[in-house]
């Protein structure tokens, strides 16, 4: 395959269309309708049943996969029915931009992205202090941050994280982060950051 723009002094750029399909872990008792924010990992939804599974809106059985994503964290609940290993084989780049439960939006897989979310400090409690955290070297191979819905450098605690098949770098140094108390009106787990990243998906 070969691609090219027209103004032949921008850089490419691949970006796919996806559509977000989100409802979140299979064994929720209530059906969570999941939006997915900008610079978020995808995970296609693709596993043993076809999507759709029937013919439906003009569609045969199977016609919307490779189309539908999920995050991560759905994904790696076993929404797709292969469990985490949806998460590391099904990685398929990072939301251009917001996507609400049922809408199209698009994916960029190959080039340079500069709003990825990349996980930074974590607690286990919103009345846990936050960490400190070192600085981190330009050039990181980034992963798939299943918990968090985000990427994270592999000198993370690899227990809560899956090596991802698309290859993703963080392109510039992370300043360290000085540890906080915690605030009552915080109420996050982990900080997300927005960082410039090289992803190449294909």
């Amino acid at each position: 395959m070969r691609t090219k723009l027209i103004e032949s002094n921008k850089p490419e750029k691949y970006i796919h269309s996806v559509r977000n399909v989100d409802q979140g872990s299979i064994t929720s008792i209530t059906t969570i309708f999941n939006s997915i924010p900008m610079g978020t990992p995808l995970v296609l939804n693709l596993g043993p049943t076809l999507e759709p599974s029937f013919y439906q809106n003009g569609l045969q059985p199977g016609a919307e996969d490779g189309l539908q994503v999920v995050l991560p964290s759905s994904a790696a609940s076993g929404g797709q029915g292969l469990g985490t290993l949806a998460v590391q084989m099904l990685h398929y780049g990072i939301a251009a931009g917001n996507m609400a439960y049922g809408q199209y939006g698009e994916c960029f897989i190959h080039g340079v992205f500069p709003y990825a979310l990349v996980t930074r400090q974590t607690r286990s409690a919103t009345t846990v202090s936050w960490p400190s955290i070192a600085s981190l070297a330009a050039g990181q191979l980034l992963t798939v941050d299943s918990i968090n819905n985000a990427y994270a450098t592999e000198a993370t605690s690899a227990a809560t994280h899956q090596f991802s098949i698309v290859q993703i770098f963080l392109i510039d140094s992370l300043a360290s982060l000085a540890g906080s108390a915690t605030a009552s009106t915080d109420t996050r787990l982990a900080n997300l950051t927005k960082q410039r990243v090289f992803i190449r998906g294909m």
